[in-house]
């Protein structure tokens, strides 16, 4: 009874009805159960744009790499962006775990730019591999729990006397038609994804210890050719250089 007249609730509604008065005035039961249903389904609709169902979980746990990624069929239309022959020699480069990739020319232009690091990478780095992600692993929205598979992972190995250090980074090509007005990533409808990369190595909770090994969670800002805005790959190869080469 309260749901249905406090004016905190449904009593608080105020539905105006157009129509003949000869109509208005001989409304049947079925008619007023009609317009309830439309204005409950018009109020649910309205509340599920800002309800949270759920949080992300800060808590990452360790999973071997054979149980997350296996051999997986793709099917791709043949006019799919995704279906086109990369230009990449991947039989020759042995940092690359997986025999062949599928996928945009912004992820060929990442893998150029991760082989052209290479050198620099195996300088500091004792083991390199960057795998295509395709929907194996996934992490959460923070703020809701929505789910976000990254394109690519990349796993580092660095030794230092006695003790190992794993790093995991998430890496994600976004290309410009992801863009906001500002020709950024901020304000698009993806830009939820790159804060989350952002912020995932302040808030992760890494649930794996070993006396002799460390591990860390990194995520790089959206890889972007720079193509309408040349600031953006600056950006990621800044932070890349940072995070990864320098740190």
């Amino acid at each position: 009874t309260e749901f249905i007249s406090d004016d905190k609730y449904l009593g608080g509604v105020r539905l105006v009805i157009k129509g003949t008065k000869t109509k208005l005035d001989n409304l049947t039961q079925n008619d007023k159960v009609d317009l309830a249903i439309f204005v409950l389904t018009r109020i649910m609709a309205d509340m599920a744009k800002h309800k949270r169902e759920f949080r992300g979980d800060a808590e990452f746990k360790p999973v071997k790499i054979r149980k997350a990624f296996y051999d997986k069929t793709l099917q791709l239309d043949a006019e799919s962006h995704r279906a086109q022959a990369m230009d990449f020699n991947f039989e020759a480069k042995n940092w690359f775990a997986q025999s062949e990739v599928w996928g945009t020319s912004e992820e060929e232009s990442l893998l150029h730019f991760v082989d052209e690091a290479v050198d620099d990478l195996k300088k500091k780095y004792d083991d390199i591999a960057l795998l295509r992600n395709e929907m194996f692993v996934k992490i959460h929205n923070f703020e809701d729990g929505t789910p976000f598979y990254p394109d690519f992972i990349m796993f580092l190995l660095h030794k230092e006397s006695k003790k190992e250090f794993v790093y995991q980074i998430f890496i994600e090509p976004k290309g410009d038609a992801f863009l906001d007005s500002d020709h950024e990533f901020e304000q698009s409808q993806e830009g939820w994804k790159q804060k989350l990369l952002l912020d995932l190595e302040e808030e992760a909770d890494i649930k794996l210890s070993y006396e002799n090994r460390k591990f860390k969670l990194v995520g790089l800002p959206f890889y972007n050719k720079g193509e309408t805005n040349p600031k953006l790959h600056e950006m990621f190869a800044e932070v890349f250089n940072e995070k990864i080469l320098n740190n």
